[in-house]
C-alpha cells in the first residue's frame, strides 16, 4: 500500500471539501463497523448543507420492512453530530443479489459526488476492495469512490478534474498518535480514559470547527421524525428520548478547543489494527462474494423467533404491570381525543407522547411507542425496571396498554414542565424565574433519586439519561426524574459494563462511556454534575450563542471553578441572591461529578452528603472559594 505524507493527507481531505457537492452515499450493514463509515463521512466529507445517504441492502424483500425500523433506529444516534455539522442524514433500504449494481444505481440516481464504503477485511486479499473498485469502474468520474478501513483510506478513484491536486489512487493513512501517560487518565477501568491528540485530523479541522455552532435542540431532517422542542406551554410536562450520539474516533487534546473539535476528537473503541495493509490487485467479478462490508446481518433472526420475543416481552409486560393499571386502548383513544394532534405534546423516532384527560379529570402524558420486534423487548425492559420504583423523586409508571399490538405507556402530566424549560425560558412564556431555593431543591431531591437507583433498591439502576429535560417539575417544584427508556440493571458482579454503541445525550456523556463504551453508575454522577453546572450556571451543556471556546458548559465552567471564582458562573438572573454554604456545597459536587476519571469520581451517595452537609465541603475542595 502507498502511504502518503502528512502534509497530503491534509490536502485529500481539503480537496474532498472544496468541490461543491449536495449528495454523498455511503454504504452500510446496520452494525458497529459501519459506524466507522458513516463517522468518516459525516467527518470528513460532508460539509452545511450537504445531504448523507446510508443505504442498506437486504437480499430479502422479507426484511426489508423489519429491517426499516431498524436502521432508523441506527441512524438516530447521529442527530447530535448532523446537528454540529448541520448535515441531513437519510437513510434507505435497497433489495437485490448485487450489492455493487445498487450502489452503482443508487448513486447515479442521487448524483451523489462521493460513494463511501467499506473494505472487508474478513475476504482475501484479493477482494478486499473489489466493492470499491467496481463500482469505480461503473459510475462517472464526478462520483469520487472512496474505500474506508479503520480509518484511512484504503482505495480512492477521483479525477484531476474533481480534485487537481491529487494524482492517482493516494491511499493516506490517517493513523493517530496518543500520549496516555497523564495520571488521571488510567481509569478503574484498567485502560485509559483520555490523553493527548497530535493527529493530522486535529489541525485539519481546526479551522473549520472555528466556524461551525451548535443549534441546540434542533431537529434533525431525516427520514424518521426526531424530538421536537418547539412546544407550547400547553405542551409542557413530558421530556421525550434524545438519542444524541455518536462513535466518533480520536481524543480530546486540550480544554481551549471549541466543543465541536473536541466532539470531532474522540479516540476509536475499536483494537488497534496494524497501519499498513498490502494493496493487491483485484478482480470485480468477485463482488458477489465480497459482501462483508454491506451485508445483510439482521436475517439470521427468523419470523418464528420474532414472534416468540414478542410473547415473552408480553408476558414480562403482563406480569410487572401488576403494579400499575392494566389501560383498556379505547378509553385511551377518548382521553386524547383519538391521539389528535391537538393533544400531541412531543414525539421521537420512534415514539409520541399526547396529553390525555382520565374521567376524574387528571391530566397525563400518554407515550405511544413504535410496534416492532426491537420495541416489544425494550418496552418490557422499561416496565420491568420503572414499575419497581418507588421513590418520591421519580416519576411513577401509572399503567400501560398493550393491546392490539399497542405499546402505550401512562405517566403523570407536569403542567410546569421540565428544569431545562424552567433555566432556559425563566421569566419568558409565563414562567418566573427559579429561585436558588429552589434550584438548590432540585439537586438535593435528583442526588437523592439516583442514591435510591444506585445504592438502596435491591438490584442497582443505571439511568444513562440523567439530563435537565428528564427532570420533571411539580407545581411545588419538587423535581422527578423520569424517562427509564435507556435505563439498564448495573452490574453486580463487576464494577462495569462495556457496550458497543453509545446512547444517552450529547453533552452529558461520561468520557469513559463515549469513547469506550465503559458503563457503570458513575456515567450518571457526571450526568448530574453536568445538570448541577445548568442549575448554578442557567446554561445549556451545548450553547451555541457563546464563543467557541465556552461552547462546552463542562469546559467553560471548569477552569473558572478552579480558579475560585465561583460567581463567575452564576446564573445572572439570579441577581446575586444565592445562599453562600449551599452554593459552596453544590459548586464542590459538580466540580467533583465532572472528574474527567471515572476512578477519581465519587458516588452519588458522596455526593448527596456533600450537598446536604453531611461532610465537610473543605476536604473536597482542590480550590479556593471567592
Amino acid at each position: 500500500m502507498i502511504l502518503i505524507k502528512e502534509q497530503n493527507i491534509m490536502t485529500v481531505v481539503k480537496e474532498l471539501k472544496a468541490v461543491e457537492r449536495k449528495n454523498v452515499l455511503v454504504g452500510i450493514k446496520i452494525d458497529s463497523q459501519s459506524r466507522e463509515l458513516l463517522n468518516w463521512a459525516l467527518v470528513k466529507v460532508a460539509e452545511p448543507g450537504d445531504c448523507i445517504t446510508a443505504v442498506h441492502i437486504c437480499r430479502s424483500p422479507d426484511h426489508a420492512s423489519k429491517d426499516k425500523s431498524l436502521l432508523d433506529g441506527y441512524l438516530e444516534v447521529y442527530e447530535g453530530l448532523c446537528n454540529i455539522k448541520k448535515v441531513y442524514l437519510t437513510g434507505q433500504i435497497r433489495t437485490g443479489s448485487s450489492i455493487g449494481k445498487i450502489l452503482v444505481r443508487e448513486a447515479k440516481n442521487q448524483a451523489a459526488v462521493a460513494l463511501v464504503v467499506g473494505a472487508s477485511k474478513k475476504s482475501t486479499l484479493g477482494g478486499w476492495t473489489s466493492t470499491a473498485k467496481y463500482c469505480s469502474m461503473k459510475l462517472p468520474p464526478t462520483t469520487d469512490v472512496l474505500a474506508i478501513h479503520n480509518g484511512r483510506i484504503v482505495f480512492r478513484r477521483c479525477t484531476n478534474n474533481q480534485l487537481p491536486g491529487v494524482k492517482g489512487n493516494l491511499i493516506p493513512s490517517f493513523s493517530h498518535v496518543h500520549n496516555l501517560s497523564a495520571k488521571e487518565n488510567q481509569s478503574e477501568f484498567g485502560d485509559s480514559e483520555a490523553g493527548t491528540e497530535k493527529s493530522v485530523c486535529i489541525r485539519e479541522l481546526k479551522e473549520e470547527a472555528s466556524k461551525r455552532s451548535m443549534e441546540h435542540n434542533k431537529v434533525l431532517s431525516r427520514s424518521s421524525s426526531l424530538l421536537t422542542h418547539d412546544l407550547s406551554d400547553e405542551r409542557l410536562g413530558w421530556p421525550l428520548l434524545s438519542r444524541a450520539n455518536s462513535g466518533i474516533q480520536l481524543t480530546t487534546h486540550s480544554r481551549n478547543v471549541s466543543v465541536v473539535q473536541w466532539v470531532l476528537s474522540l479516540p476509536d473503541r475499536s483494537p488497534p489494527q496494524s497501519p499498513q495493509c498490502p494493496t493487491v490487485e483485484e478482480n470485480p467479478l468477485s463482488l458477489e462474494r465480497d459482501i462483508s462490508d454491506i451485508g445483510d446481518e439482521t436475517s439470521k433472526i427468523t419470523l418464528s423467533a420474532s414472534v416468540e420475543l414478542q410473547k415473552g416481552s408480553e408476558e414480562i409486560i403482563k406480569a410487572k404491570s401488576s403494579n400499575c393499571k392494566c389501560f383498556n386502548h379505547e378509553a385511551l383513544k377518548t382521553w386524547t381525543s383519538h391521539f389528535s394532534s391537538e393533544n400531541l405534546i412531543g414525539k421521537g423516532g420512534c415514539n409520541r407522547v399526547y396529553k390525555g384527560i382520565l374521567p376524574d379529570g387528571k391530566p397525563v402524558a400518554v407515550k405511544v411507542s413504535r410496534s416492532s420486534k426491537e420495541a416489544w423487548k425494550e418496552f418490557a425492559h422499561e416496565v420491568e425496571i420503572i414499575s419497581s420504583l418507588k421513590h418520591q423523586n421519580i416519576t411513577p409508571l401509572l399503567g400501560t396498554c398493550i393491546e392490539d399490538n399497542a405499546l402505550i405507556s401512562v405517566y403523570d402530566f407536569f403542567s410546569k414542565g421540565s428544569l431545562e424549560e424552567n433555566l432556559l425560558h425563566g421569566n419568558k412564556q409565563g414562567k418566573s424565574i427559579l429561585s436558588w431555593e429552589e434550584r438548590f431543591n432540585v439537586a438535593v431531591g435528583i442526588a437523592e433519586a439516583l442514591n435510591y437507583l444506585h445504592n438502596e433498591f435491591p438490584k442497582p439502576v443505571i439511568h444513562r439519561d440523567v439530563k435537565s429535560s428528564n427532570i420533571l417539575l411539580s407545581n411545588g417544584f419538587e423535581p422527578q426524574l423520569s424517562d427509564f427508556g435507556l435505563a439498564i440493571w448495573g452490574p453486580t458482579s463487576s464494577s462495569f459494563l462495556t457496550q458497543e454503541d453509545v446512547v444517552g445525550t450529547f453533552g452529558y456523556l461520561a468520557p469513559e462511556y463515549f469513547m469506550y463504551g465503559k458503563v457503570s453508575d458513575k456515567i450518571d454522577v457526571y450526568a448530574f454534575g453536568v445538570v448541577l453546572l445548568e442549575l448554578i450556571s442557567g446554561r445549556q451543556p451545548i450553547c451555541s450563542e457563546t464563543p467557541k471556546e465556552q461552547e462546552s458548559l463542562v469546559m467553560w465552567a471548569k477552569p473558572i471553578i478552579e480558579s475560585g471564582d465561583v460567581k463567575g458562573i452564576l446564573d445572572p438572573k439570579l441577581e446575586g441572591k444565592f445562599d453562600q454554604v449551599q452554593m459552596q456545597r453544590m459548586v464542590t459536587a459538580a466540580s467533583l461529578c465532572i472528574t474527567r476519571a471515572a476512578r477519581l469520581r465519587p458516588k452519588i451517595s458522596q455526593i448527596l452528603e456533600i450537598l446536604k452537609g453531611d461532610k465537610d465541603v473543605k476536604k473536597f475542595m482542590n480550590f479556593p472559594i471567592r
